[in-house]
């Protein structure tokens, strides 16, 4: 749960500052293997799971990475 609500907070403040759901998404993936890093180790199956999950979600992403990087990403 604190990891979760590590991503929950990431997301909120990252869409109340760029305004953009698809930033908020992926940083909120970060956040939370970072968070579950920080909380069970690199050694944890949750970290392995957590990172595997955070590597599927930026492959899904790559447009949304593409139109980010090229500042073409609709904003709310």
């Amino acid at each position: 749960p604190r990891a979760a609500l590590a991503g929950v907070g990431a997301f909120a403040v990252i869409v109340a500052v760029t305004r953009i759901a698809s930033a908020g998404s992926l940083g909120a993936c970060a956040a939370t293997l970072a968070a579950v890093l920080w909380l069970h180790g690199a050694q944890s199956p949750i970290a392995w799971c957590c990172g595997a999950i955070v590597a599927l979600v930026a492959w899904r992403h790559r447009a949304n990475i593409r139109r980010l990087l090229g500042h073409h990403e609709l904003r709310l």
